[in-house]
């Protein structure tokens, strides 16, 4: 699993810009100012955080066992549950994405985030968005990305309703109300394999390879 101090390494070479005890750690970036580093593919793992992107482009997303095309505006949410990576991206390509833990939000939300449909393990929360939606998504992160860096005292408190309205905006944004969560035998199974599986090969670093035996 990648850390996100981790995450950070491979993408700029730098420790995290905003953290401090009381918030937890957050950042936002935009995509243009991600392609400048020239970074490779990300490796296809899970990451101890949660992303929300805003991508404006063309590209091939892999969560989990599937993957899945993207053309347009696109809102996406990522967990720490399900991995992921996707295509080199285009030139050409824009928007936004932002990075936390569960910690960022600690006494904000009234529920958890893994109990989010958006958040769940194994979802894959992929929202094509209208110019009407991308109208009233874009603007949140222009927020989000301004406030970061300005010096207000209570930025953080204004970011976190920020992506609360991203979080909420996009469950409205669902096809079907969130389903109860599946207590049958095959995903009991499911759940307990891949415990067992994290347990036994875990990788803690995205430059830990696992070695077959012959």
């Amino acid at each position: 699993m990648e850390s996100l101090e981790e995450f950070y390494k491979h993408k700029f070479q730098t420790p995290p810009k905003f953290k401090n005890q009381k918030n937890g750690l957050f950042d936002v970036f935009t995509i243009e100012e991600n392609m400048k580093y020239n970074v490779k593919t990300p490796a296809y793992v899970r990451r101890d955080f949660y992303k929300i992107l805003l991508f404006e482009g063309e590209n091939i997303f892999h969560f989990g066992d599937e993957s899945i095309p993207v053309s347009g505006k696109t809102l996406l949410f990522f967990n720490p549950n399900t991995p992921y990576t996707y295509e080199t991206l285009a030139p050409g390509t824009k928007g936004y994405f932002c990075v936390f833990k569960e910690e960022f939000f600690k006494d904000s939300l009234r529920i958890h985030l893994t109990d989010l449909p958006l958040f769940k393990p194994f979802s894959k929360p992929i929202y094509p968005l209208s110019d009407d939606l991308f109208a009233e998504i874009h603007p949140l992160f222009v927020k989000i990305k301004n406030e970061i860096e300005g010096d207000y005292s209570y930025k953080y408190e204004l970011i976190k309703s920020y992506v609360s309205a991203l979080i909420f905006s996009a469950l409205k944004l669902s096809v079907s109300p969130a389903k109860p969560e599946s207590t049958n035998a095959a995903t009991r199974i499911t759940a307990v394999f891949m415990e067992v599986l994290d347990r036994q090969f875990s990788i803690e670093s995205i430059s830990q390879k696992i070695t077959c035996r012959t």
